[in-house]
C-alpha cells in the first residue's frame, strides 16, 4: 500500500459487494495527496530517498503502449497528452479521472500539477481542465535555453 509511506491519511475507496476495493474509479483523495502520487512518478518511484515503486515499473508505465487517440498515447494507467510549449510539442503524462480531474506530470521540468473539477460526466470537463493546464500552468514555465 502506497498511502502510508506517502503520509496519505484521508482517502475514500469504493468497494464491490464482495468487499474488494475498486481502484479503477471512485477513489477520493485530497489534491495535496494526488500531488504526492504525481511526485512519486516524476521521481522514478522514490519518495524521501525510499524506493516505493521500482524504477523499471515507472519506466514501463511512462512508455507509450497504445495510441489511444490522434493526440494521446497510453502507458500503464497513465495518459501521455501533447501540449504546445514555447513553440514545440511537449508530451505530458497524466492521471485522469471523471469530472476533469487530473494529475499532470512533466518529469523534465520536475513539474506536478493537480487540477480538480466537479464536472462529472460532462463533455466539457476534460477539455476545460486541459485548457487550464495548458494556458496557465505550462505558459508560466520559462522558455528553455
Amino acid at each position: 500500500m502506497l498511502e502510508r509511506p506517502l503520509g496519505i491519511t484521508q482517502v475514500k475507496w469504493n468497494f464491490a459487494p464482495d468487499g474488494i476495493a475498486m481502484g479503477g474509479g471512485g477513489t477520493r483523495y485530497r489534491s495535496r495527496d494526488l500531488a504526492k502520487l504525481g511526485e512519486l512518478v516524476v521521481d522514478g518511484g522514490r519518495w524521501h530517498d525510499r524506493q516505493l515503486i521500482s524504477k523499471a515499473w515507472i519506466a514501463a508505465a511512462t512508455t507509450p503502449h497504445a495510441k489511444a487517440r490522434d493526440d494521446a498515447e497510453y502507458g500503464y494507467l497513465l495518459w501521455r497528452l501533447h501540449f504546445p510549449l514555447h513553440g514545440r510539442d511537449t508530451p505530458v503524462w497524466a492521471m485522469s479521472g471523471n469530472g476533469g480531474n487530473y494529475v499532470f506530470m512533466l518529469p523534465e521540468q520536475q513539474l506536478v500539477a493537480v487540477v480538480t473539477s466537479t464536472a462529472y460526466n460532462q463533455r466539457y470537463a476534460h477539455p476545460q481542465s486541459q485548457e487550464i493546464f495548458r494556458d496557465f500552468i505550462l505558459m508560466a514555465l520559462p522558455a528553455s535555453r
